[in-house]
């Protein structure tokens, strides 16, 4: 259970959070690129404002210097007034190429040009009565109020142009701030997703924490129990795994082959212990070949006798198990044995007094 909450929480930690930042990576990349377009429609509307502005401002500046012109008479007063309509062909052409999008603005220059070009040829008549006639030459060309007609309506046109264009720059900034502000909440959201998904898989990993240090405690007092009730045996007792490595013993099997605390641990090899407990003629336990090849039936126990040099008799049980493992039993027999060495003198001794 644990290892599968583990699992759990790395799908959560590693793929769930991947996914999500991969779909909002492409989602915001999306956004972006359409914040960058909106972004440059922005600017777009922002130069062809700029533009209608400066045309209306050429115009103004060279009614401007026209009139100074007429009430003076001075030339320094027709600089305004020609560079004023030199840049009016120049911006006329600017704001032809960048409203070429725009149908309802092409059709507005359309009918700004015939204007605009009536009204230069009302200041350029008026310049040249003027010069060649006085001012009251020039004077009757103003009194008829087509200048100011065209100038009126000349105004008029960009007005509309400058409204529709106003109109479409705010369009696109709002749509631009929505797109950011949408982007900012998918942002947001998926951030606040990750924090959520990391603090469910750190909720999985705690709790398969608990669960294995639980089991882990468990164990401890399994293996407690266990060394405790070996411990409490008079018969030596060794457990072999299947590499012939010894996994758990009891007090009782170091003293009754006399092992040194040195080798009795965990993962010392059966051959080992064989070769230390053997004496000249007279090995205390199998060979690792006699417990290979010794038994007909692997499955069988194998109990066999051993005396120790001291006189100690011991008793010997190799009982194998199922993962091909075995384990060691020695009872110390030595009691046993003298009292049947006491049973057999004293019917030795009633056979001869018989």
């Amino acid at each position: 259970m644990g290892q599968y909450l583990v699992r759990r929480a790395n799908v959560l930690v590693l793929v769930v959070p991947l996914i999500f930042l991969g779909l909002i990576g492409a989602l915001s990349w999306e956004r972006l690129n359409a914040s960058r377009d909106a972004r440059k429609w922005s600017q777009h509307s922002y130069a062809v404002l700029a533009t209608m502005k400066d045309l209306a401002i050429a115009l103004r500046d060279a009614e401007r210097g026209q009139r100074g012109y007429v009430l003076t008479g001075k030339d320094e007063y027709l600089s305004p007034y020609r560079e004023g309509r030199d840049r009016i062909a120049v911006l006329q052409g600017e704001l032809q190429k960048l409203t070429a999008d725009n149908d309802t603005q092409q059709g507005r220059l359309r009918a700004l040009a015939p204007v605009v070009q009536h009204k230069l040829e009302e200041l350029a008549q008026t310049v040249q009565a003027r010069r060649d006639g006085g001012f009251e030459a020039a004077l009757r060309i103003v009194d008829t109020d087509d200048g100011r007609n065209h100038m009126r309506e000349a105004e008029a046109v960009l007005a509309a142009m400058l409204a529709d264009e106003q109109r479409l720059l705010d369009e696109r900034v709002a749509e631009n701030d929505a797109r950011a502000a949408w982007v900012r909440w998918l942002v947001v959201a998926g951030s606040v997703l990750a924090v959520l998904t990391l603090l469910w898989a750190a909720r999985l990993l705690n709790e398969a924490w608990s669960r294995s240090y639980r089991t882990e405690a468990e164990q401890r007092y399994l293996a407690l129990r266990l060394r405790t009730t070996l411990d409490s045996l008079s018969q030596g007792v060794a457990v072999f795994g299947p590499d012939r490595r010894l996994a758990s013993w009891n007090q009782c099997f170091q003293v009754l082959l006399d092992l040194p605390k040195a080798m009795t641990r965990s993962g010392t090899p059966y051959g080992a212990l064989a070769e230390r407990t053997a004496e000249p003629g007279r090995p205390a336990l199998e060979t690792e070949d006699q417990i290979r090849h010794g038994s007909r039936n692997p499955r069988e126990a194998v109990t066999y006798e051993r005396e120790r040099a001291d006189g100690h008799h011991l008793e010997i049980r190799r009982t194998p198990m199922p993962d091909g493992g075995f384990v060691l039993t020695i009872s110390d027999m030595t009691k046993r044995a003298q009292a049947e060495g006491v049973l057999r003198e004293a019917q030795k001794m009633q056979a001869i007094g018989s």
